[in-house]
């Protein structure tokens, strides 16, 4: 036999990695009847890539469980914090995590590492309306920022705001930030982070102050939430000019 064919036993366990990554049968059918075998051409083209791209050797949900610890937070801590299972087709936006055992092990004291849902803020405060400070009609309840969905996936939060970002304007807080490896998160995806975290721990994360997030509100300044004490999660109005002492920037780390 040449030493370019699989054995059998290769050919099983190179098929079963791919199902531990996630291939499902229908992945496998577009790279079986993909026309002139084009699919299957690139997935050699890109094994073959020396080094091999960091997505390939992505990390298992195992190992970013090893690394982060307590600061790790599963689909089973997303279905414990909405009160109910997720469907098969749902949690596909979490087979894999998208950040590399590098990031992760520079992330592992200053981030939480959790599976986020594509549901709105508003939708989160339905599902725990008693962690959060309005209990009942919120001024925002009818806001874009609160109403509109987000992108369910794995985000990678710092738990306390960007270093030194408190006491200046939005501008200045932004520049902070290296565009390359963090953004900004949304006010839905902080705030899951915030529940999530806290139900899994009782770690209550921004108990003293409060973090802009990337949402635009009326007047054109940038929501807040914060102050997470025992009165609930509270979400604050722009501040357009404003550069309180309290007040600092929310970041997340962006996949890689």
């Amino acid at each position: 036999m040449s030493n370019d064919i699989m054995s059998r036993t290769q050919s099983n366990e190179f098929v079963s990695a791919l199902e531990r990554a996630g291939l499902t049968v229908a992945d496998a059918q577009k790279v079986i009847g993909s026309k002139g075998n084009l699919v299957a051409q690139s997935v050699v083209d890109f094994i073959r890539q020396d080094p091999v791209p960091t997505a390939l050797a992505a990390v298992t949900l195992k190992q970013a469980r090893a690394i982060m610890g307590s600061n790790f937070h599963d689909v089973k801590a997303l279905e414990g914090m909405l009160g109910k299972s997720l469907s098969a087709n749902h949690k596909q936006a979490f087979r894999s995590v998208p950040f590399s055992t590098e990031v992760l092990e520079a992330c592992r004291d200053s981030h939480i590492l959790v599976a986020c849902s594509g549901m709105s803020l508003m939708q989160v405060q339905e599902v725990q309306r008693g962690l959060f400070y309005y209990k009942g009609l919120s001024w925002y309840r009818n806001r874009r920022f609160a109403t509109s969905l987000t992108k369910a996936g794995w985000y990678l939060i710092r738990k306390t705001p960007v270093p030194d970002s408190t006491s200046k304007l939005f501008v200045a807080q932004c520049r902070l930030l290296d565009p390359e490896i963090e953004e900004i998160p949304c006010m839905s995806v902080l705030a899951q982070a915030i529940l999530i975290h806290y139900l899994e721990t009782n770690e209550r994360l921004f108990e003293r102050g409060y973090v802009r997030v990337s949402n635009v509100a009326f007047g054109g300044g940038n929501v807040s939430l914060g102050a997470f004490n025992s009165t609930g999660l509270f979400i604050d109005g722009p501040h357009v000019t404003g550069a309180h002492d309290n007040l600092g920037l929310a970041s997340a780390r962006l996949p890689g």
